[in-house]
């Protein structure tokens, strides 16, 4: 994802709630919100008129507003979940612009000055020494503090779909989808994210590896949805089956979208890459949804609700205790002391009885067993 089309739909509610305070509760006042990415400047914009605040709000990115000054400035550093800080706001980075751009954002008040971040995860990141973390560290000394939950409370259950719809509006594809009809990396996205806008009772996505960039596009997404009552269920390889960085970044992930109230299920060996949208539309192919970069890929989009039933029955995606699903509970060993290979509890089936029971992840290392 570009600087330029990073965006958090949070962050964009919190600073239009932040103003819209501010003018009641100083009516004269001119205020101005600043963010590095004009993707966000643009939803903040679209909030701000809908909530008719334009007559006193100034919405722009840090770039644009070289020059400019406000009686009060909000600024967006928008950086949340799911992406590294990118290095326009990082000056340990080569080649970063952050020391301009945080100068500008830093300056252009004449009055007040509000900062709209995610403390923890940006001082959990960034350099103790660069300057946006001495910034933030100032500010917590310095400055009253306020929790974002005090501003916005459930703003996906009211506000997201409004505009989600103008985050995607982009994105959209102007024709009507074909049952069976084959898509690839260039054209999946967008009439994915068309289909995602539809949801109304359940997602399901397949993905054996996930990836901090790619599944971090959707954390909005998703944090909205379940905000709607939508059941979100990922399934994912478990930690153990993950390699090198694939491991450091499978653990975050999953640690993320299991902190917003997705449902992850580990599952052993698993290759199928799909998307279940309610019963209305499938996807199945060759693409890791969550993980994927820039590989050429095909998807095949299918509808039809006995069909992807039939999916969601051979798949056992609906099944308590479906093979396969790696449990968070350390195999104790057949001796009761613990394995000595650090295995999990996994859900297996006799192949001959097509009975299920617990079994070590490390099997055939580790034999223990109990029953389900």
């Amino acid at each position: 994802m570009s600087t330029g089309g990073r965006f958090n739909l949070y962050h964009a509610l919190v600073c239009a709630t932040l103003a819209r305070k501010i003018i009641q509760q100083t009516p004269d006042c001119k205020i101005g919100i600043v963010t590095p990415y004009r993707h966000q400047a643009r939803l903040i914009n679209k909030i701000a008129k809908d909530w008719q605040l334009l007559n006193r709000v100034r919405v722009s990115t840090i770039h644009m507003f070289q020059g400019g000054e406000q009686q009060i400035i909000i600024f967006d550093s928008t950086e949340g979940i799911g992406l590294k800080t990118a290095p326009m706001l990082d000056d340990t980075k080569r080649d970063s612009d952050a020391l301009r751009v945080l100068n500008v954002a830093m300056t252009r008040a004449k009055d007040k000055l509000y900062l709209v971040a995610n403390t923890k995860r940006l001082l959990g990141e960034l350099d103790r020494e660069s300057l946006l973390s001495r910034i933030i560290r100032h500010f917590q000394q310095k400055a009253e503090y306020s929790e974002s939950e005090s501003l916005v409370d459930n703003y996906f259950t009211t506000d997201f779909e409004k505009w989600a719809d103008a985050l995607l509006a982009a994105r959209s594809v102007d024709t009507q989808p074909v049952s069976g009809e084959l898509y690839t990396e260039r054209n999946f996205w967008a009439q994915f994210l068309q289909d995602i806008r539809g949801v109304q009772q359940r997602l399901m996505i397949l993905s054996p590896f996930v990836s901090v960039n790619r599944a971090g596009t959707f954390m909005d997404y998703f944090r909205a949805m379940i905000g709607q009552g939508i059941d979100i269920r990922i399934y994912t390889r478990p930690l153990n089956q993950q390699v090198g960085e694939m491991a450091s970044q499978s653990e975050i992930v999953v640690g993320q979208l299991r902190s917003i109230g997705v449902n992850v299920i580990e599952r052993r060996n698993m290759h199928q890459k799909v998307a279940i949208l309610d019963n209305d539309v499938a996807w199945e192919g060759s693409l890791n949804i969550l993980s994927h970069r820039d590989s050429g890929e095909q998807m095949r989009r299918f509808t039809g609700q006995s069909a992807i039933e039939e999916i969601i029955r051979n798949l056992e995606l609906l099944e308590e205790h479906a093979a396969g699903v790696q449990t968070s509970e350390p195999c104790p060993g057949p001796d009761g002391t613990g394995c000595k290979y650090n295995g999990y509890l996994v859900v297996r089936r006799n192949r001959r009885r097509g009975n299920r029971f617990l079994g070590c992840s490390s099997y055939p290392r580790c034999k223990y067993t109990r029953r389900l």
